[in-house]
């Protein structure tokens, strides 16, 4: 089988924006406060195991057995710490593909990282304490710079960074401390890329987010849906050099739907979810 040359100059947005109060969030085109500030420093998509664990959401709220048109006909998969009804159907086809395809993508898009042609900043505008209640608004948006790394290829932390023209893309509020990890959501985050065959634009629909802080870095997964003609867009622009293998993928792609719209109630919706960590960073003007 032919491996795909991915090629991404990627620059992708899952932004939240925040300000000094909830009621500006959606006008604040700069930073906020006073931050803290972070750096996306590693992207992965989530893959499921054989006995079904993956982490993820239950974005539909229901615990899928597969067996009725209720639940798209999808089995959920189970989070690791054994929360029911994940839905996450591209980390079973992440699973089930073949190994050398998945690791492609997921080296394709890290590299982009690593590389800066992804810079993602992330601003906290609230109180952010490892071990404490908290409440906070997140904002990632676009970044500019030359990222410096370390001998392993590995972005430093503590780097300052510009923000890039027309950085928002979306807005979460109220991410809130439950006694484990920091969660917040549904938003939308709308999300875009720059590939070698051309340009992406899509929203993961109705996300959640999910994060541990240690003091140091924040360590998280977003989950949410993507429309089944945002998936068709990924699978030409991921695989454009290889025309079989997309021809093959788009006819199938249809029938793995496994979440349904809200607008329409059709299973029209791909579930997925991104593990994502952040290192300390400055935004400067």
């Amino acid at each position: 089988m032919h491996r795909p040359t991915l090629g991404l100059s990627f620059t992708i947005a899952l932004a939240a924006l925040g300000c000094s109060s909830s009621a500006d969030l959606a006008r604040c085109t700069t930073t906020c406060g006073d931050g803290p500030f972070f750096l996306v420093n590693r992207v992965s998509f989530v893959v499921a195991d054989g006995d079904g664990i993956a982490d993820g959401f239950d974005l539909d709220g229901i615990v899928s057995d597969g067996k009725g048109n209720h639940d798209c006909y999808t089995t959920d998969l189970q989070a690791p710490d054994g929360r029911p009804g994940v839905d996450n159907r591209l980390a079973q086809i992440l699973r089930d593909m073949p190994p050398e395809l998945t690791a492609s993508l997921q080296t394709q898009f890290q590299g982009a990282v690593d590389a800066g042609n992804v810079i993602l900043l992330s601003e906290v505008v609230g109180k952010l304490a490892p071990g404490q209640a908290s409440r906070f608004d997140m904002v990632i948006r676009f970044g500019t710079g030359n990222p410096v790394t370390d001998a392993e290829g590995k972005l430093l932390p503590h780097q300052s960074f510009s923000l890039a023209d027309d950085p928002v893309a979306g807005v979460a509020y109220d991410i809130a401390y439950d006694g484990s990890a920091w969660r917040g959501g549904p938003f939308d985050l709308n999300i875009r890329g720059n590939f070698s065959k051309g340009g992406i634009e899509f929203s993961l629909l109705d996300a959640y987010y999910s994060a541990t802080y240690d003091g140091g870095e924040i360590d998280g997964v977003v989950g949410g849906t993507i429309a089944l003609e945002s998936s068709l867009e990924l699978v030409r622009a991921l695989l454009a050099d290889d025309e079989s293998l997309m021809a093959t993928i788009e006819a199938v792609l249809p029938l793995v739907m496994d979440v349904r719209s809200k607008d329409t109630g059709a299973c029209d919706r791909l579930s997925l979810a991104l593990k994502i960590a952040m290192i300390p960073a400055d935004i400067v003007p």
